[in-house]
Protein backbone atom coordinates (compact mmCIF):
# COMPACT_ATOMS: atom_id res chain seq x y z
CA UNK A 1 0.00 0.00 0.00
CA UNK A 2 2.80 2.32 0.81
CA UNK A 3 4.06 1.45 -2.65
CA UNK A 4 0.95 2.70 -4.19
CA UNK A 5 0.81 5.87 -2.19
CA UNK A 6 4.59 6.93 -3.48
CA UNK A 7 4.00 5.85 -6.77
CA UNK A 8 0.65 8.09 -6.58
CA UNK A 9 2.55 11.10 -5.38
CA UNK A 10 5.56 10.76 -7.97
CA UNK A 11 2.93 10.67 -10.73
CA UNK A 12 1.40 13.79 -9.66
CA UNK A 13 4.15 15.45 -9.21
CA UNK A 14 5.59 14.70 -12.72
CA UNK A 15 1.97 15.74 -13.90
CA UNK A 16 1.79 19.12 -12.35
CA UNK A 17 4.40 20.27 -14.59
CA UNK A 18 3.02 19.09 -17.98
CA UNK A 19 -0.73 19.75 -16.83
CA UNK A 20 -2.20 22.39 -15.28
CA UNK A 21 -5.63 20.69 -14.97
CA UNK A 22 -5.95 20.30 -11.26
CA UNK A 23 -8.82 20.69 -8.26
CA UNK A 24 -10.04 19.94 -5.80
CA UNK A 25 -13.23 17.84 -3.70
CA UNK A 26 -14.50 17.59 -0.10
CA UNK A 27 -16.80 15.30 0.41
CA UNK A 28 -18.94 13.90 3.36
CA UNK A 29 -19.90 10.33 3.29
CA UNK A 30 -22.48 8.23 4.93
CA UNK A 31 -22.37 4.28 4.90
CA UNK A 32 -23.89 1.50 5.96
CA UNK A 33 -22.34 -1.82 6.52
CA UNK A 34 -24.23 -4.34 5.13
CA UNK A 35 -22.43 -7.32 7.00
CA UNK A 36 -18.85 -7.72 8.89
CA UNK A 37 -16.76 -10.77 8.61
CA UNK A 38 -14.70 -11.28 11.87
CA UNK A 39 -11.72 -13.62 12.25
CA UNK A 40 -10.83 -14.77 16.14
CA UNK A 41 -8.90 -17.67 17.76
CA UNK A 42 -9.99 -19.16 20.51
CA UNK A 43 -7.25 -20.76 23.50
CA UNK A 44 -7.32 -24.44 21.57
CA UNK A 45 -5.86 -22.70 18.65
CA UNK A 46 -9.04 -23.16 16.51
CA UNK A 47 -9.75 -20.25 13.72
CA UNK A 48 -13.30 -19.05 13.97
CA UNK A 49 -14.57 -16.80 11.24
CA UNK A 50 -18.61 -15.31 12.37
CA UNK A 51 -20.60 -12.93 9.99
CA UNK A 52 -21.97 -9.92 12.09
CA UNK A 53 -25.29 -8.73 10.50
CA UNK A 54 -26.62 -5.17 10.56
CA UNK A 55 -30.06 -4.37 11.45
CA UNK A 56 -31.71 -2.51 8.51
CA UNK A 57 -29.94 0.74 6.93
CA UNK A 58 -28.15 2.18 9.68
CA UNK A 59 -26.10 5.07 9.08
CA UNK A 60 -23.44 3.82 11.39
CA UNK A 61 -20.24 5.11 9.30
CA UNK A 62 -19.81 8.78 8.44
CA UNK A 63 -16.40 10.37 6.95
CA UNK A 64 -14.98 13.33 5.36
CA UNK A 65 -12.26 13.63 3.25
CA UNK A 66 -10.33 16.26 0.65
CA UNK A 67 -8.64 15.05 -1.81
CA UNK A 68 -6.20 16.89 -4.87
CA UNK A 69 -6.91 15.48 -8.17
CA UNK A 70 -5.33 16.29 -11.56
CA UNK A 71 -6.40 15.52 -15.21
CA UNK A 72 -4.05 13.32 -17.08
CA UNK A 73 -6.06 12.33 -19.80
CA UNK A 74 -9.17 14.08 -21.55
CA UNK A 75 -11.13 11.93 -19.26
CA UNK A 76 -8.66 10.95 -16.56
CA UNK A 77 -8.15 12.01 -13.40
CA UNK A 78 -5.61 10.80 -10.68
CA UNK A 79 -5.66 12.05 -7.13
CA UNK A 80 -4.26 11.63 -3.94
CA UNK A 81 -6.91 11.88 -0.78
CA UNK A 82 -6.96 12.24 3.38
CA UNK A 83 -10.16 12.15 5.99
CA UNK A 84 -11.29 11.48 9.21
CA UNK A 85 -13.38 8.77 9.26
CA UNK A 86 -15.44 7.06 12.71
CA UNK A 87 -17.06 3.31 12.51
CA UNK A 88 -19.48 4.61 15.38
CA UNK A 89 -20.96 0.78 16.42
CA UNK A 90 -17.73 -0.64 16.80
CA UNK A 91 -16.02 2.76 18.32
CA UNK A 92 -13.16 2.68 15.55
CA UNK A 93 -11.85 6.34 14.54
CA UNK A 94 -8.91 6.49 11.95
CA UNK A 95 -7.43 9.05 9.27
CA UNK A 96 -7.25 7.86 6.13
CA UNK A 97 -4.51 8.26 3.13
CA UNK A 98 -4.93 7.23 -0.05
CA UNK A 99 -5.26 8.01 -3.75
CA UNK A 100 -8.03 7.50 -6.38
CA UNK A 101 -8.66 6.99 -10.33
CA UNK A 102 -11.70 8.88 -11.53
CA UNK A 103 -13.19 7.72 -15.39
CA UNK A 104 -15.62 10.73 -16.61
CA UNK A 105 -17.86 8.88 -18.39
CA UNK A 106 -19.58 12.16 -19.72
CA UNK A 107 -16.83 14.81 -20.97
CA UNK A 108 -17.94 17.73 -19.14
CA UNK A 109 -16.01 16.57 -16.01
CA UNK A 110 -18.83 15.94 -13.19
CA UNK A 111 -20.43 12.65 -14.15
CA UNK A 112 -17.34 9.96 -13.34
CA UNK A 113 -16.82 6.35 -11.66
CA UNK A 114 -13.98 6.00 -9.01
CA UNK A 115 -11.84 3.91 -7.51
CA UNK A 116 -10.37 4.76 -4.14
CA UNK A 117 -7.66 2.95 -2.33
CA UNK A 118 -6.58 3.95 1.40
CA UNK A 119 -4.48 3.35 4.17
CA UNK A 120 -6.34 3.33 7.68
CA UNK A 121 -4.52 4.95 10.24
CA UNK A 122 -5.96 3.94 14.12
CA UNK A 123 -6.27 7.01 16.49
CA UNK A 124 -6.91 4.01 19.28
CA UNK A 125 -4.32 1.17 19.01
CA UNK A 126 -6.77 -1.02 21.72
CA UNK A 127 -10.00 -0.56 18.60
CA UNK A 128 -7.41 -1.82 15.48
CA UNK A 129 -4.11 -1.90 14.52
CA UNK A 130 -4.22 -0.43 10.96
CA UNK A 131 -6.43 -1.16 7.67
CA UNK A 132 -6.99 -0.42 4.26
CA UNK A 133 -10.55 0.47 2.43
CA UNK A 134 -11.25 0.08 -1.26
CA UNK A 135 -14.01 2.18 -2.38
CA UNK A 136 -15.96 2.01 -5.68
CA UNK A 137 -18.24 4.95 -6.36
CA UNK A 138 -20.32 6.24 -9.14
CA UNK A 139 -21.01 10.25 -9.13
CA UNK A 140 -22.61 12.50 -10.82
CA UNK A 141 -23.98 16.17 -10.46
CA UNK A 142 -26.83 17.53 -8.28
CA UNK A 143 -27.11 21.35 -8.87
CA UNK A 144 -24.55 23.72 -9.00
CA UNK A 145 -24.13 26.80 -6.53
CA UNK A 146 -22.52 29.71 -7.39
CA UNK A 147 -19.73 30.12 -10.24
CA UNK A 148 -20.89 27.14 -11.02
CA UNK A 149 -19.81 25.18 -8.96
CA UNK A 150 -21.36 21.11 -9.17
CA UNK A 151 -22.59 19.88 -5.69
CA UNK A 152 -21.70 15.98 -6.35
CA UNK A 153 -23.89 12.54 -5.40
CA UNK A 154 -21.43 9.82 -5.57
CA UNK A 155 -23.28 6.07 -4.44
CA UNK A 156 -20.47 3.70 -3.48
CA UNK A 157 -19.27 0.73 -2.20
CA UNK A 158 -16.80 -0.16 -0.02
CA UNK A 159 -14.70 -2.86 1.93
CA UNK A 160 -12.82 -1.58 5.08
CA UNK A 161 -10.39 -4.38 6.13
CA UNK A 162 -9.06 -4.07 9.81
CA UNK A 163 -6.00 -5.63 11.87
CA UNK A 164 -7.12 -6.31 15.10
CA UNK A 165 -3.76 -8.37 16.91
CA UNK A 166 -3.32 -7.00 20.34
CA UNK A 167 -7.31 -4.92 20.18
CA UNK A 168 -10.02 -5.67 22.24
CA UNK A 169 -12.30 -8.26 22.46
CA UNK A 170 -15.56 -8.11 19.59
CA UNK A 171 -17.99 -10.70 21.24
CA UNK A 172 -16.51 -10.42 24.57
CA UNK A 173 -15.65 -14.24 24.86
CA UNK A 174 -13.15 -15.62 27.76
CA UNK A 175 -10.53 -17.00 25.19
CA UNK A 176 -11.09 -15.10 22.14
CA UNK A 177 -8.22 -12.92 20.33
CA UNK A 178 -9.07 -10.97 18.23
CA UNK A 179 -7.79 -11.29 14.50
CA UNK A 180 -9.34 -9.27 11.48
CA UNK A 181 -12.54 -7.66 10.67
CA UNK A 182 -13.67 -6.64 6.83
CA UNK A 183 -16.94 -4.46 6.87
CA UNK A 184 -18.81 -4.37 3.64
CA UNK A 185 -20.63 -1.29 3.35
CA UNK A 186 -23.34 0.77 1.12
CA UNK A 187 -23.38 4.44 1.04
CA UNK A 188 -23.74 7.88 -0.11
CA UNK A 189 -21.19 10.79 -0.23
CA UNK A 190 -22.05 14.51 -1.04
CA UNK A 191 -18.89 16.35 -2.24
CA UNK A 192 -18.11 20.01 -4.36
CA UNK A 193 -15.54 20.42 -6.70
CA UNK A 194 -13.72 23.62 -6.45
Amino acid sequence: MKAILFTLLIIITLSSSAQKTGYFEINLDLSAPQSKDYFYNQSDNSINNIQINEQGWLLNNYGINLSYNLLILKRLSIGTLSGFYSDTKQNFSHIRLGGLVRYFYVNNHEHNINIKLGENFSLDKAKFNSGVNSKIALGFPLFKVKNQKPIMLDIFWEQNYYELEGANKLLNLSDETPRTLTVHSYGLSLGILF
